[in-house]
């Protein structure tokens, strides 16, 4: 709740000029290369697939945010799993840093968070050699930023030497509760449960979408540009087509990170 806080407050601060335009929001996805209950190359290549499709068709930009713990078995690097991410890159969307092995950094001591949060760039500094982002970013496992003045601190130190930026969140929501549901029953074979969840799941990432905007107007008066927090998970490979439908319907536009952090 305080990296919501605090991007709340930030965005709160944008120019007239983009308080005034439509709603917006950022589609932001964490734990690349997937987060799932079959952790096979094939299954993270087809989540995602399935979600930067409904992205190209929906004419969405997009970031992903990497756990490069992922990328590995047994200690070994697999290829076929770094071309997962590079298919972002070469689609166009963004790929950020959510440190190597997703460290609670309020359960962690400051040093080892930022050794598994330097970790957490080896992959992707190679990727970036050919799609250079214009900005860094991280995204905080857990959204936990620190419990006290000093971490934070040694941290934004840390961060701001390598030239990263903090992605917030602003529409935070349980959606991981509907893609263990949606992964339970897809593995038992039950279409008829697995599509009752991925119904049950847009309707409830509507409601979030309506709660949030209420929390807008009563903290900063308006509509601000919204991110928010999704996962690379099978329920989006199936749902998004509709929740990226659902959200326009909404009067949205969908926005890039750096535009939204302006």
């Amino acid at each position: 709740m305080l990296l919501l806080a605090s991007a709340f407050c930030f965005l709160g601060n944008a120019p007239l000029g983009a308080q005034q335009n439509a709603r917006s929001v950022v589609l932001t996805f964490d734990d690349l290369v997937g987060q799932t209950t079959v952790r096979t190359t094939e299954n993270y290549a087809a989540i995602n697939r399935g979600i930067r499709g409904a992205l190209r068709d929906a004419a969405a930009p997009a970031i992903a945010f990497v756990n490069e713990r992922t990328l590995y078995e047994q200690g070994e690097l697999l290829p076929d799993r770094v071309d997962i991410l590079r298919a972002w890159l070469t689609d166009g969307f963004e790929l950020g840093n959510h440190t190597y092995s997703h460290p609670n950094l309020h359960e962690v001591p400051v040093r080892q968070w930022l050794d598994d949060f330097d970790r957490g760039e080896t992959v992707l500094k190679t990727l970036w050699e050919d799609f250079a982002p214009a900005q860094r970013y991280l995204r905080h496992p857990y959204l936990r930023t620190g419990q006290s003045d000093e971490v934070r601190a040694q941290v934004a130190e840390h961060l701001a030497k390598k030239d990263y930026r903090v992605a917030p969140v602003t529409i935070d929501n349980q959606e991981w509760i509907f893609a263990r549901a949606f992964d339970v029953a897809v593995d038992r074979g039950d279409g008829t449960a697995a599509d009752a969840v991925a119904v049950a799941y847009v309707d409830y990432m509507v409601a979030m979408f309506e709660y949030y905007e209420d929390q807008s107007e009563k903290i900063v008066g308006r509509q601000m540009p919204h991110i928010l927090l999704l996962h690379g998970n099978r329920l989006n490979a199936e749902a998004l087509p509709e929740l990226l439908s659902r959200i326009r319907e909404r009067g949205y536009r969908f926005n890039s990170l750096d535009e939204a952090l302006q």
